[in-house]
């Protein structure tokens, strides 16, 4: 393929382009950036491609050793124009989802949030807007369809209601306007006067067209053909390519005298030995399950790199600010008195306050303050300073972390600095130095994504992946099934189990949660894959539910399989569903724990229609609880969990195979089942959730430790002095035995057998009859 630049400026249609200020035109059409382009020539490539998928389709990633250089450079050509799709089906969905109207105040006087609406009789319009207008997705607010915005946010809230076929989408947004201009300025008061404007959620930053430059202009390639750098020799491990055997040894820890390398176990001195042995370019990937210590591993390995190598510049990052604001943590906890730098965008700022807040000392403002740091600068750099001084409280979306961000590491150059990926690429020239670089959370960094920063950094010498190859990958949802394999869309860590340079080290101790809880999901996400994830914390250290004052189905074990089938609504809008069972089930179990633990319960939902339900609901009862879906709350934890599943029990219906998938995903079900520390109450039906075998083999090991119990179970959750039976089981109010849903579950699982053989009956028969009608035609 060959492509042809477009003019920025230019106007993209779905099959055509326009120049600027054409008066005929859709409305939709996308305004042409610097890098746009347009597929000009295309030519078969007739040579047999060796690498297919299941289907027989071609399939270009991950990249093996057995992959020639010629064969590596036409998989980033169409990894490029993967990369190229992927950015403009998103660009697409945000014009065709646009807001286009007034905005309401949502609180009188109070100018910064607002609400918006959409109205629609449109099924398929209504799912799209609520897969592009999610919460938390960044906002912008334009006067027409090509000004520049004048105001930028996110979304806080989202709220669906319907009156018979019409669907309205309520939406609590938060905006700020941007200071550049006074016409800007006046956009803003015209939008809260009341004037009609337009807003569409804006791209997060993934940065695919910078990425299929990289890769459409074969640059990893070519590094590894020209260079001689231990960039190179990096490169060259993640793309696969043999070399030297480096996956023995590592270096010697000892002369490192540091307290946080002291306290580490085994495995974790074995992934600080291999990141300190660089070697002639060293790549080490840390297996990672939930609670087994990597944080405090990157930690360390950042303390030991600066200790033995005091020029050198570390960088960590990760995809999502959480992480990075965790790592920076961590890392000032091991270094108190090194001198380092995080950069955070201003909107991160605002979004996740309570994290970054506590980070101060180490954050771009901090440092900018001092004075013997403003005496190096020039005037219009001192002006920059003050400007972004004076707007990071007041207006922190518009403060220019980048800008400000480019002359501290020119001027007072820290050795160690936090960004996430797109931040740190944003900053220009920031990672010039980087020698060594640690990525946190790899699991959701893309192979596009990481490459293109490894070529943005010609002084790399160590790379450090830490993550866990059992958890979720790369959210790549929103895109056409076609591209989520096979485009190096995928996780970084689906590349490296093909690399045979790239050295590994598995972390086993997991220091997280209540050991019951550990012994479970060890034997259900890792024992099938010879991993293994063993108690180390002892249970007396967790005892937030065993000690808490409810009732537990066995005492000490803070574990409750509640069984609850319930039906299923589904939502008009989104297609989500939720179960009214398991939702009231919910809200009594979660009001019981939170009167007893403030603040220490989240609520983890399979789906986001019951999310959205329970986060309303338990607002309206003055419980100020987190409700996340499992994606959401990924890379996080907390001492109780209320795990609601969610699942329908009407097997014959025709949407049964998709929630089955949904079921089976068992990165999905790992991180669900992973979150908790001290305890968890799982609400599901359990019938179905045998279907994932993630699922399974968790319920198997738990029914070792306690029992599946009844919706009986609420009626003595709380009970004072109530009676237990034989092997110490909870008894309900008439002392039978609430383990009695083993039998309801074999009467479900009957009737299931039975309607699910009258299923397979009737669609035998309208197959026949189709066949039958075929033929006669």
């Amino acid at each position: 393929m060959q492509l042809a630049k477009i003019p920025e400026g230019w106007l993209i249609g779905g099959a055509y382009i326009l120049p600027p200020g054409s008066r005929i035109r859709h409305g939709t059409e996308i305004l042409a950036k610097e890098n746009s382009h347009v597929l000009a020539i295309a030519m078969p490539h007739r040579e047999k491609w060796r690498w297919l998928a299941r289907n027989k389709t071609p399939i270009f990633f991950p990249i093996t050793p057995d992959y020639t250089i010629k064969e590596i450079k036409f998989a980033e050509n169409i990894m490029a124009g993967a990369l190229i799709a992927a950015s403009e089906i998103e660009e697409i969905a945000r014009y065709e989802t646009m807001f286009q109207g007034s905005v309401g105040l949502r609180v009188k006087g109070e100018r910064r949030n607002f609400f918006i609406a959409f109205e629609s009789t449109d099924r398929s319009y209504t799912k799209k807007i609520c897969e592009v207008w999610s919460k938390d997705t960044s906002i912008a607010a334009y006067t027409n369809l090509y000004s520049k915005a004048f105001g930028h946010g996110f979304i806080k809230e989202i709220e669906k209601k319907i009156y018979e076929d019409l669907i309205t989408i309520e939406i609590d947004i938060f905006l700020m306007p941007n200071p550049e201009t006074i016409e800007q300025e006046e956009d803003f008061e015209f939008m809260v006067e009341g004037g009609d404007v337009f807003i569409r959620t804006t791209e997060e930053g993934g940065g695919m067209r910078a990425q299929a430059n990289t890769l459409g202009f074969n640059l990893p390639s070519s590094i590894i053909e020209k260079e001689k750098s231990k960039r190179a020799e990096i490169l060259k491990a993640i793309l696969g390519r043999r070399g030297p055997d480096e996956l023995k040894g590592g270096a010697a820890l000892g002369n490192l005298d540091l307290e946080c390398t002291r306290q580490l176990n085994t495995q974790q001195k074995a992934t600080l030995a291999n990141w300190l042995d660089e070697g002639t370019g060293r790549v080490h990937y840390q297996q990672a399950p939930p609670g087994t210590g990597k944080t405090r591993v990157a930690a360390a390995c950042v303390a030991a790199a600066v200790s033995q190598k005091p020029g050198c510049a570390v960088l960590g990052t990760a995809a999502a600010n959480l992480p990075i604001s965790r790592l920076v943590e961590e890392v000032e906890r091991t270094m108190p008195d090194k001198d380092m730098v995080a950069f955070f965008s201003g909107m991160a700022k605002v979004r996740y306050n309570e994290h970054i807040a506590v980070l101060e000392k180490q954050l771009l403002a901090a440092k900018v303050k001092r004075n013997e740091y403003k005496s190096k600068l020039e005037n219009p750099e001192i002006r920059d300073v003050e400007k972004y001084l004076e707007m990071i409280d007041t207006r922190p979306r518009h403060a220019a972390e980048r800008k400000v961000g480019k002359v501290l590491q020119e001027k007072d150059f820290r050795n160690v600095a936090f960004a996430t990926i797109q931040m740190a690429l944003a900053i220009p020239g920031a990672h010039n130095s980087t020698s060594h670089l640690v990525v946190d959370e790899a699991t959701q960094v893309s192979y596009t994504s990481l490459v293109h920063l490894v070529c943005q950094m010609p002084s790399l010498v160590s790379l450090l992946l830490t993550g866990d190859l059992r958890q979720i990958g790369v959210h790549l949802k929103d895109l056409p099934d076609l591209l989520h394999t096979g485009f190096g869309l995928e996780s970084i860590t689906c590349q490296v189990e093909h690399c045979p340079r790239i050295s590994m080290t598995a972390l086993e101790m997991c220091y997280r949660a209540h050991p019951t809880l550990v012994t479970c999901f060890d034997y259900s996400s890792y024992r099938q894959h010879n991993e293994k994830v063993l108690p180390a914390i002892k249970a007396e250290d967790r005892k937030g539910l065993t000690h808490l004052g409810v009732n537990l189905p066995i005492a000490n074990i803070p574990l409750v399989l509640l069984n609850i089938c319930g039906t299923t609504q589904v939502d008009p809008a989104s297609y989500s569903v939720m179960n009214p069972e398991q939702h009231n089930a919910a809200l009594r179990i979660v009001e019981a724990l939170e009167k007893r633990d403030p603040g220490g319960v989240v609520v983890i939902c399979l789906y986001s229609y019951e999310a959205e339900c329970l986060r309303k609901e338990l607002r309206e009862m003055g419980l100020e609880v987190g409700v996340h879906t499992t994606d959401a709350f990924q890379a996080q934890e907390k001492r109780l969990v209320v795990l609601v599943t969610t699942r329908t029990q009407n097997t014959a219906a025709k949407s049964k195979p998709a929630a089955s998938e949904f079921l089976k995903d068992s990165r999905r079900a790992t991180v669900a089942l992973t979150r908790a520390q001290h305890g968890m109450v799982i609400i599901a039906d359990f019938q179905s959730l045998s279907e994932g075998e993630v699922w399974a083999r968790f319920v198997e090991e738990a029914q070792k430790h306690t029992p599946i119990v009844n919706e009986g179970y609420l009626e003595v959750m709380e009970m004072e002095d109530p009676s237990r039976g034989a092997g110490g089981i909870l008894q309900d109010r008439k002392g039978w035995s609430l383990q009695a849903v083993r039998k309801e579950i074999q009467m479900v699982e009957e009737s299931r057998r039975k309607a699910t053989e009258c299923a397979t009956v009737v669609e035998a028969v309208d197959t026949w009859r189709e066949t039958a009608d075929e033929i006669k035609w």
